[in-house]
């Protein structure tokens, strides 16, 4: 008998082989007879599928009723990253306002997807302009990884190509130290302390909006001889768990903490909205003349300057709350003199331990390899 009840279940079950394709499923009912209407259902609406009288219900879902199940899928892969859980939401409802893409997931192949990218490309967004190539992008990877999904659960039986745009501008823009001093003097008082805090400790904007007194330790401790700052989650969660981490503070970082230490009334250090800081720096970017530059590349000019000073991966994924290694590599610099230097160290500590021998000549040398010519007696032919 094929319908049978599982210890510990009360629904009634079904197993059985159709085209060499096992078939375990729960009826969801615990009457036998309807039980046994049910798999008798699904046994003919199998064979109908299998000689191509109806479509497989499986492939039959939309991108619509896909989502609920996507989303499930990313929440599971990122219980504790929720801006990656929002990014992907608002991706995938970016994708349901396209038309064309109300259809099964089988049929959204390389035409569609497109007229996708066209159509996205000639939208008007809420700040009045066209969307930009990294928004476009986000979209069709997105896209792509839902249709990568679904494939994996035997949803669809191939995953079209999705080619991305060029032309996408990396956030690898940093403020150089010869423009750093004029930008400081051209900031306003809360951009030039956000601006600050930054470059010198690396922290994300949320991580920087987010700071609080007691989390400022102004007494010295090891490795951190001015004090050091506890990036903690607050009433918002940090990117990932990775972010949880000590920063330990330079000479102008400790005195602006010090400061707004004493001066604070409110749970964070620096209650300023984030839309704020972002029209100061605009601003003060056309102001100065300044192109890529945003709020983020404070972050980035940290990691880059750590990189520079000679830093190893890992100390930087420590200081920046990375969650992967091959994140903070991006910001170990191959600098030709660095190299130079690191090559003579470590020649200079060969040489000390005595693991370069000096050369010996082979005639006065008094011990040669077993295998070797010399010792054999054999004279190789010269070459011609």
């Amino acid at each position: 008998m094929s319908v049978y009840k599982r210890p510990g279940s009360k629904y009634f079950w079904t197993k059985f082989e159709l085209n060499g394709k096992r078939i375990h499923k729960s009826t969801k009912t615990t009457n036998l007879t309807k039980a046994l209407q049910w798999e008798a259902a699904l046994r003919t609406q199998m064979q109908r599928v299998l000689v191509g009288l109806e479509r497989d219900p499986m492939k039959n879902t939309t991108l619509r009723e896909f989502r609920q199940r996507f989303l499930d899928e990313i929440r599971s892969l990122h219980t504790d990253r929720h801006d990656t859980q929002d990014f992907y939401q608002r991706r995938y409802d970016e994708l349901l306002a396209y038309e064309g893409f109300e259809c099964p997931l089988s049929e959204i192949d390389e035409q569609r997807i497109d007229a996708f990218r066209t159509w996205k490309q000639g939208l008007i967004s809420r700040f009045g302009r066209t969307y930009s190539t990294v928004s476009v992008n986000r979209c069709l990877a997105t896209l792509k990884r839902s249709l990568r999904l679904a494939y994996r659960w035997q949803m669809i039986d191939r995953v079209p190509q999705i080619s991305l745009l060029k032309g996408e501008r990396q956030k690898d823009t940093v403020l150089y130290r010869e423009c750093e001093q004029e930008f400081l003097v051209a900031a306003p008082q809360t951009l030039y302390t956000c601006a600050l805090l930054s470059i010198d400790l690396g922290l994300r904007l949320k991580e920087y909006l987010a700071l609080r007194k007691e989390r400022i330790r102004l007494s010295p401790a090891p490795g951190a001889p001015l004090g050091y700052v506890e990036v903690r989650a607050f009433h918002d969660p940090l990117k990932s768990h990775f972010s949880n981490r000590d920063v330990p503070l330079s000479g102008r970082a400790r005195q602006i903490l010090e400061q707004a230490s004493k001066n604070s009334y409110t749970e964070t250090l620096f209650p300023i909205p984030k839309s704020t800081l972002q029209h100061q720096m605009q601003r003060t970017c056309r102001k100065l003349g300044l192109e890529g530059l945003s709020l983020h590349s404070f972050r980035h000019t940290f990691g880059t300057r750590l990189g520079e000073a000679g830093a190893s991966a890992h100390v930087i994924k420590q200081l920046m709350g990375h969650s992967s290694i091959t994140v903070s590599q991006r910001y170990v610099h191959k600098l030709t003199e660095s190299v130079e230097r690191a090559m003579a160290a470590m020649e200079e500590a060969n040489r000390k331990v005595g693991t370069i021998p000096a050369h010996v000549p082979v005639q006065d040398t008094g011990w040669l390899p077993p295998n070797s010519h010399a010792a054999s007696g054999l004279q190789l032919p010269l070459a011609v």
